[in-house]
């Protein structure tokens, strides 16, 4: 009897094993058997990997922004010019989040504000993405993939938007709007579907470009990314494969003048998950031009001149070695051997000719972030790279490397990522 008791457990434990990996898998191809009750399913399954990042936070005092510390690392300050850079970090005695407007010639901070965390479990998302500097020295910036906040000059909170998960580049309009990335406010979880055949859904989530008014922090216009592209005929780039995180929108840049290629108002935008930037114009609601590759997950684009945009080519391919593999032949020949870094990608509208520049630079230096990234062309031709996952940050002209610097903000032997570093040639006077 007692074997029977325990045999019949064992069949039991198996067959709800069985069903819940079932109802995972069920719900993450899209079907739709659980109604209600998917994203129950889906929140279920990813708390063992929440329990097991805060567990390590608690016992090892892990941060994932801090990287290992490149001893080989040779710092460089040639710099003859003044160079301002806004960058924040986690202070993890003061449970705050510090941002320092930093002039790299000479390391002085300028200013300093400190936000103080109120919830002690958003420290794993400490780091807040690409902060900007207004005119009377107040600052707004996202709690990674969080709220948007606006602090003063003396560190108070001026405002704070709950609405969406604020995420990747904030850049003023003209107007002096704000535009921002946002998803879902469980940025993490899917929230609209693209029908399948046989009437599967396949749910994904959605990225949408955000306006927000800096003065109330107000919303006051976003749309779907995935709407946009579809309601212009582009419905092939979200069907080329299927990813649960479809096009991973990274950056908004606006356009300030009129120009031949584009008009005062328009939106370049970059979506990492599917190679492609594209030039949105929101007054006729109309995709005006769009390019995938030769970028290859690509994260920030600049206006540089009238005639070109710059692309941060992060040129890495994101699909792991074992991906998809079923077996690997007795013989494996290589179509491509060279080694892979970051590139920066200039495209002219004039000539339809995409140009990397610089890439002695990204060679030599071997710039490698592999998911973010950042360039800036400064007035001078030299040019800013932010080597995020690495913690690095460059400043080259054609031939040389003229400053190299490991991120270390709290102590010199830790590393950490900066989190999109703002730079600044000239800064706004102080009252």
């Amino acid at each position: 009897m007692r074997y029977i008791i325990f045999f019949a457990r064992i069949v039991v434990i198996t067959s709800l094993l069985n069903f819940s990996a079932y109802a995972v898998y069920h719900v993450m191809s899209g079907g739709e058997r659980f109604g209600s009750y998917s994203k129950h399913i889906l929140s279920f399954a990813t708390f063992p990997g929440k329990i097991y990042v805060a567990s390590t936070q608690i016992v090892f005092g892990f941060h994932p922004y801090k990287v290992e510390k490149d001893e080989q690392f040779h710092e460089v300050n040639e710099l003859d010019q003044d160079l301002f850079t806004l960058v924040s970090h986690y202070n993890s005695d003061q449970q705050s989040i510090v941002f320092q407007l930093i002039n790299f010639k000479n390391e002085e901070v300028m200013h300093e504000w400190v936000y103080q965390i109120d919830d002690p479990t958003m420290s794993d998302q400490a780091t807040c993405t690409h902060p900007i500097l207004l005119d009377d020295y107040s600052l707004i910036f996202g709690l990674h993939i969080g709220d948007l906040l606006r602090i003063d000059r003396a560190s108070n909170v001026l405002w704070r938007n709950d609405q969406f998960a604020f995420h990747h580049s904030k850049e003023l309009d003209d107007e002096n709007y704000l535009w921002v990335p946002v998803a879902h406010r469980d940025a993490w979880l899917s929230n609209m579907s693209i029908k399948n055949m046989g009437g599967k859904n396949l749910m994904f989530r959605d990225d949408r470009i955000a306006k927000v008014d800096i003065q109330s922090g107000k919303v006051i216009f976003d749309k779907s990314v995935t709407k946009i592209l579809l309601e212009n005929d582009h419905e092939s780039l979200l069907c080329q494969f299927y990813e649960q995180d479809l096009v991973h929108l990274n950056d908004i840049q606006p356009v300030f003048e009129d120009g031949k290629y584009w008009k005062r108002g328009d939106l370049f935008i970059s979506c990492r998950n599917i190679h492609t930037v594209f030039q949105y114009r929101p007054s006729t609601d109309k995709v005006v031009w769009l390019k995938t590759g030769p970028w290859i997950n690509q994260h920030d684009i600049d206006i540089i001149d009238s005639n070109r945009i710059m692309v941060f080519n992060n040129n890495f391919i994101r699909r792991t070695e074992a991906a998809g593999v079923r077996g690997i032949a007795a013989e494996v020949n290589e179509i491509q051997t060279k080694e892979r870094f970051n590139q920066i990608t200039t495209y002219n509208f004039k000539t339809n000719n995409a140009k990397n520049i610089f890439e002695n630079i990204t060679f030599q230096e071997k710039i490698s972030t592999t998911l973010q990234g950042r360039s800036q062309l400064l007035k001078d031709g030299r040019i800013f790279i932010e080597e995020t996952n690495n913690g690095k940050f460059f400043v080259a002209d054609s031939n040389k490397i003229i400053f190299r610097k490991q991120f270390a903000p709290v102590d010199p032997s830790i590393a950490m990522m900066p989190g999109w570093a703002r730079i600044y040639e000239d800064l706004p006077e102080k009252e």
